[in-house]
């Protein structure tokens, strides 16, 4: 939690567009997922806060510790999808929303006029 919220507060200093952690219930309620979406501007700026951030080394260092409890013995499953867009790849439209919103701080913007 705490490196979503990192994330979610410092998108200037991370170039973190947004992070947002979900849960996934799926057919059993008794078998949640839990993941984390988050966009960044740059491969860069994700390696970044994954190699140099407390926040990150926190979650590795909990997995660990956790591990450790069970003699390394445990069965996880863990996963991590990285999707790059082209520059011209992603189309998003805002309607009746601040000028802070979502992508907007970070992009150029077309009022469509609608």
């Amino acid at each position: 939690m705490n490196g979503v919220k990192f994330l979610q507060s410092h998108p200037l200093e991370t170039n973190c567009i947004s992070a947002r952690l979900v849960t996934d219930v799926g057919d059993d309620p008794r078998l949640p997922q839990t993941e984390t979406l988050a966009w960044f501007l740059s491969l860069t700026d994700l390696e970044n806060w994954v190699w140099n951030h407390p926040t990150h080394a926190a979650i590795f260092n909990a997995m660990f510790t956790h591990s450790k409890k069970f003699n390394f013995n445990i069965q996880v499953l863990l996963g991590h999808e990285v999707l790059v867009m082209p520059k011209s790849g992603l189309r998003a439209e805002y309607h009746n929303c601040h000028n802070t919103t979502g992508f907007l701080p970070f992009f150029e913007a077309t009022d469509l006029g609608r």
